[in-house]
């Protein structure tokens, strides 16, 4: 069954992958949700097999080639096992590589950054917000303080030296609820980065 195959260590983990993916789509065992499960089991066996701290986005090349998915699909489903792996480690394959290359777009974002604030002094806030970045890009001044240990006003300093050098763009939103930040700041670049390469 899924659950045993899933547990198994005698396949590779991309085959693993593969076949658990195709499997659990064909049996579709929710109304909802069966897509995002299944591309979540992609992403759990290739991390926990592959020992991958952050696993390829395989999803998002995957959604580039509907086409190719959709048929892997059938080839699956008609007993084309060989088909389905070879484009399904294809896609694995390159989804690697697309996150190899996108890691390194984002390091050279970090170091331009940092190159703009060179002039910030070394045990300056805005450098610590600086590496909150790549997993904040969109920051309130309440997260500065919690992530950082500074006051308020150390927070919102820091944000807008940022402004001031590029980084950051202030985003001024209406607040939902009582106590929500009604002012962010997002680091655009990054958003822009991201956006580009999933899209």
């Amino acid at each position: 069954d899924l659950i045993a195959f899933t547990g198994r260590t005698d396949i590779d983990p991309v085959t693993q992958a593969a076949v658990a993916h195709a499997q659990f789509e064909t049996i579709h065992p929710y109304a909802d949700g069966n897509g995002r499960l299944g591309r979540l089991l992609v992403l759990w066996l290739l991390a926990r097999r592959a020992a991958v701290a952050v696993p390829p986005p395989v999803s998002v090349l995957v959604a580039r080639d509907p086409g190719g998915y959709l048929a892997g699909l059938y080839w699956f489903r008609t007993g084309e096992l060989a088909r389905w792996v070879s484009w399904f480690a294809g896609v694995v394959e390159a989804s690697a590589g697309a996150a190899i290359e996108w890691a390194g777009e984002l390091e050279a974002l970090l170091a331009d950054w940092r190159g703009r604030a060179g002039d910030l002094r070394s045990d300056a806030a805005a450098r610590a917000v600086l590496e909150l970045l790549p997993a904040h890009p969109v920051l309130s001044a309440g997260l500065v303080v919690e992530r950082v240990g500074v006051s308020d006003t150390a927070a919102r300093v820091a944000l807008e030296a940022l402004v001031a050098r590029g980084v950051l763009e202030p985003y001024a939103a209406a607040a939902s609820g009582p106590g929500r930040p009604r002012r962010w700041w997002v680091a655009g670049e990054l958003v822009d980065l991201v956006g580009g390469w999933a899209g």
